[in-house]
């Protein structure tokens, strides 16, 4: 009876380890900068980056078995532990029905080719987040941009921007959309939109 009783505590203690949040669980303090890392991401400077070298970066971390739950802890990898700015060109703004949060698809061109990868802001109501309230903010302020973006999206232009955040090793993805080797920006904390004024739609493939 003891051993089952054990059993029992030991299945919980595991269950809140990996549901960390109803928005989401794998690596999910990492994706909202929650982690124990001792990053002070308010006073880390942004450094430059681009979409190409996030696209060719190969250093994979190790270990690294994509979606396990011993991975669903994984400490921040170096690739992760950079704050970066970037312009490139938003081509589409999708929600994500699970976790609501939002994807931007990111392009190195105008016309949104080239080479691609995809940006995500978290979504601010998750309860993780409520002890953070600076962090929350951030996150619904770039979201309001992002709705802009989408706006014009819908319409059929491609709009140029500028973001902060950080780089994450997300799942590798068949997909155009993402980049082949999993990398991605993860989360988005700042987003500016330099939104068309002029009346040229742009095609978007």
């Amino acid at each position: 009876m003891k051993k089952i009783f054990l059993l029992i505590i030991v299945l919980q203690l595991s269950h809140s380890l990996y549901a960390q949040d109803e928005c989401g669980t794998w690596r999910w303090r990492v994706k909202l900068l929650l982690d124990r890392s001792g990053i002070d991401w308010g006073k880390t400077k942004a450094e430059p980056a681009t979409i190409a070298e996030f696209c060719e970066h190969k250093d994979t971390p190790d270990p690294y078995r994509l979606m396990d739950l011993e991975d669903s802890d994984l400490e921040r990898q170096p690739l992760e532990s950079r704050k970066i700015k970037m312009t490139c060109y938003v081509y589409d703004v999708k929600v994500n029905e699970k976790d609501m949060e939002y994807r931007l698809l990111l392009s190195v061109h105008k016309d949104g080719t080239g080479e691609k990868m995809c940006a995500f802001i978290p979504n601010p109501r998750c309860s993780s987040l409520n002890r953070y309230p600076d962090l929350k903010r951030k996150y619904a302020d770039a979201r309001y941009v992002a709705d802009d973006i989408k706006s014009w999206n819908d319409r059929g232009y491609v709009v140029k921007v500028d973001l902060v955040g950080v780089p994450f090793w997300g799942l590798p993805h068949k997909s155009k959309a993402y980049a082949p080797n999993g990398v991605e920006i993860h989360p988005v904390t700042k987003l500016k939109a330099y939104l068309p004024k002029t009346a040229g739609m742009i095609p978007v493939d």
